[in-house]
């Protein structure tokens, strides 16, 4: 078991050099190692809160935007990761899931607890699939959990597991347009001074093309984070759940539109970038029950 507890956030920079300088064993038949990091009394950066706010459209009105908590929490499970217990080099990896469950607003003015779990762990036939939590805690109340689920593709060996589908969401059926949006050329630089993450497909086209990209991507979760800002759903249903599924990049400089259907006390929605005929995100907004 290993497990560390933090007093201060750890460098992002130091973390990513260590995550890339790994090499990754060729076969990987044992189960992923427990792993946890808790970052005790994390309190807010107002100036880093006002950028994130300023950059997806949230308006200043004190409580956290519903996906910042991933953002705020993104130097706490790099750490995590370039433990060296965790056998894998991320280079190339994907963030493929996300499922969030607020479970009551939280205040700007708050401290709490940043708690990050590795969870799951399966090799599948096209590569390896690993989720990890994320909760944001006051004592033993969570107010705020997040699992977030990476794919790295590759041959680690044999296993029974169908190839991993990504489908986490029904179709939507009879969509209605709820938006457009036009990505900026630099929404990548700009929101890398929230979270840290200065991946280079986000803030170079070379970088991106060298990774077999046309040009820069935009951060999914900004993109998220954006549109939920717009969403009533997430501003009316207490506790809520968020489920994301990315299928393929949004594109610097380019235009998404996005469908969406209502349910019972829900919302399904696709992204669509310019240029491609299938959705490069899909997500569902709605109240959070045990039974889902």
């Amino acid at each position: 078991m290993n497990r560390l507890i933090l007093k201060r956030k750890p460098s992002l920079l130091i973390s990513s050099l260590k995550i890339l300088s790994k090499r990754t064993p060729k076969n990987l038949h044992f189960e992923f190692p427990y792993l946890n990091v808790t970052m005790e009394n994390a309190s807010i950066d107002r100036a880093n809160l006002l950028l994130y706010r300023n950059f997806t459209g949230y308006e200043d009105d004190g409580k956290l935007p519903i996906l910042y908590p991933h953002a705020i929490a993104a130097p706490i499970y790099m750490f995590m990761l370039s433990q060296r217990e965790f056998p894998l080099n991320l280079l190339g990896a994907l963030h493929v899931k996300n499922r969030i469950i607020s479970y009551r607003p939280i205040s700007e003015k708050e401290s709490f607890n940043i708690d990050v779990k590795l969870e799951n762990g399966k090799i599948l036939n096209n590569g390896i699939e690993f989720d990890f939590s994320l909760s944001i805690l006051q004592k033993d109340e969570i107010l705020w959990r997040g699992i977030t689920t990476w794919f790295k593709r590759g041959n680690f060996g044999y296993t029974d597991e169908k190839i991993a589908s990504f489908e986490t969401l029904t179709p939507i059926e009879s969509g209605k347009v709820l938006c457009e949006l036009d990505i900026p050329e630099d929404i990548g630089k700009r929101f890398a001074k929230v979270t840290g993450d200065y991946n280079p497909i986000h803030i170079s086209t070379f970088m991106a093309k060298f990774f077999g990209l046309k040009k820069s991507i935009a951060h999914a979760m900004w993109f998220c984070g954006y549109l939920a800002s717009r969403l009533s759903h997430v501003k009316r249903a207490v506790p809520i759940q968020i489920d994301l599924a990315f299928k393929s990049p949004i594109f610097v400089g380019s235009k998404s539109i996005v469908m969406f259907e209502e349910r019972d006390k829900s919302l399904r929605f696709d992204a669509y970038c310019h240029g491609n005929s299938k959705a490069c995100i899909n997500g569902f907004v709605g109240e959070f029950t045990d039974e889902r």
